[in-house]
């Protein structure tokens, strides 16, 4: 707004020049009373301030002139945001505005504050899982494996620090994940998202099919002795419960690897039990 304002006043005296000069071209063989001319000037006058005061209120030179309109606008067209905001305006959604707004005034990219979100927004992701439909559960299962690993090839820490939730920010930069893992980041965030919307109001999914709770147990206890068999029984144990301690029983790398193992077993295996899987190993 003051960006505007101060557009519109430094215009005042290019008007009054261009007016002037319009006057005297169309009058310059004219004699006209100094009220006839001052008339004239005036709605010259009025016209080309009117044009500039119009210019600056377009879109395209807010957006360089008011930085707060800038940051809202590119907020509000970012797709992760727009469906988080619809489904959570009240919660999640206002509160990733808030920060994004912050982080872009003191001079981060969308990007970058986007990439300091993560950690909030994974979290947001594994509260909402078991409200997902089976699909939903099985492709956010996929990118965390991927995710888990390019973790692994750049740093192992990294790698088990996702996988017990320890906080991120202050360690990994923006430019750890690479751009198309950011990308399947956000496709399945919004996919699990609309996803777990449509399950808390209790709309079945059509793509879910019946899942005995027996077989999802026998799959549960095959996987675990696979990697009871690859890993050892401690490594099994800590890798199939609900929490990951500070200090695990193998290596970081260990640990990271086995992770891995066990969500790609659960990927291999039907769509019922290993959605059934999916929810008790990630939430």
């Amino acid at each position: 707004m003051i960006g505007q304002l101060l557009l519109i006043l430094s215009a005042l005296p290019l008007c009054a020049t261009v007016a002037g000069s319009a006057v005297w071209l169309l009058h310059r063989n004219e004699t006209l009373e100094d009220t006839a001319l001052l008339r004239n000037f005036l709605i010259v006058f009025g016209l080309f301030f009117g044009l500039v005061a119009g210019i600056a209120r377009t879109d395209t030179v807010r957006m360089h002139l008011d930085p707060a309109f800038r940051i809202r606008t590119e907020i509000e067209a970012n797709a992760l945001f727009t469906v988080i905001n619809q489904i959570d305006a009240s919660g999640s959604g206002g509160q990733l505005r808030r920060s994004l707004e912050a982080q872009m005034s003191a001079g981060a990219s969308l990007d970058e504050a986007l990439a300091h979100e993560r950690p909030h927004l994974n979290e947001a992701a594994r509260y909402r899982l078991g409200f997902a439909d089976q699909q939903a559960r099985i492709m956010w299962a996929g990118f965390v494996a991927d995710t888990l690993m390019e973790l692994q090839q750049k740093d192992p820490e990294l790698c088990y620090g996702m996988m017990s939730g320890a906080a991120l920010e202050a360690k990994t930069p923006g430019s750890t994940f690479s751009t198309q893992n950011t990308k399947a980041f956000h496709a399945a965030l919004i996919r699990l998202y609309e996803s777990a919307d449509r399950g808390m109001r209790r709309e079945s999914s059509p793509t879910n099919v019946r899942t005995d709770f027996d077989e999802g147990r026998r799959e549960f206890a095959a996987i675990k002795d696979e990697l009871t068999q690859r890993f050892g029984p401690e490594v099994a144990a800590a890798i199939t419960g609900r929490t990951f301690s500070d200090s695990p029983p193998a290596s970081a790398a260990t640990m990271c690897r086995a992770r891995i193992f066990q969500l790609q077993a659960i990927l291999r295996r039907p769509q019922g039990p290993a959605s059934m899987l999916v929810g008790d190993a990630l939430r």
